[in-house]
C-alpha cells in the first residue's frame, strides 16, 4: 500500500455532451473503441499502485456498472478494500436530492465510505478526464510541499 486512496466522481453531466450522455455517465462514453472514458483514471491510478478506489454515482450508471465491472481489468477486485461503486445514499429523493450540487455533496453522500478510508492521502478526479498523469509523481510533489491540498 502506497497510502494513496482514489475517489472518482461519476456522477456528473458534461452539457458539451449532450446526446452521449442522455442514458450515461460521462465517464462511461466509449473512446477509441473498446475503452471508456473513465478506463483513464482508473489505469492512473493502478499505474500509481492505487488498490482501493470508490466509484461515486448517481443516476444513468449502468453502463459505467457494466464496463467497470468488479475492477478485475485493474487489479483491484479484493476482498478487502479494492474497487467499490458508491451509488447514492438511499434516502437522497426523500431529502430532495435529485442530482448532486456538488462535489462536497457527493462526498456527505458517501460519509460511510470516507471512515472507512485507511490510506493517508487520497485523490479526488472525475471520471471523464482522458489524461495520462503520473499521480505516484504527485504524491511525491504533494509531501515535498508540505501543502494540505494539491490541485493539478
Amino acid at each position: 500500500m502506497n497510502g494513496l486512496h482514489g475517489i472518482i466522481f461519476a456522477y456528473a453531466k458534461t452539457p458539451g455532451l449532450r446526446e452521449l450522455t442522455e442514458e450515461r455517465m460521462p465517464g462511461s462514453v466509449p473512446f477509441g473503441g473498446r475503452c471508456r472514458a473513465v478506463d483513464f483514471m482508473l489505469s492512473n491510478m493502478a499505474g500509481a499502485g492505487i488498490t482501493d478506489v470508490g466509484v461515486v454515482l448517481h443516476g444513468n450508471y449502468q453502463s459505467l456498472l457494466d464496463h467497470i465491472g468488479n475492477g478485475k481489468t485493474w487489479d483491484m477486485a479484493r476482498k478487502n478494500g479494492g474497487l467499490k461503486l458508491l451509488p447514492p445514499f438511499a434516502d437522497a429523493r426523500k431529502f430532495g436530492v435529485e442530482e448532486f450540487r456538488g462535489k462536497m455533496e457527493a462526498l456527505a453522500g458517501v460519509r460511510s465510505y470516507l471512515h472507512e478510508i485507511r490510506q493517508e492521502y487520497v485523490v479526488l478526479s472525475d471520471s471523464d478526464l482522458i489524461i495520462n498523469l503520473p499521480l505516484q509523481k504527485v504524491l511525491d510533489a504533494h509531501i515535498e510541499s508540505g501543502a494540505d491540498i494539491t490541485c493539478v
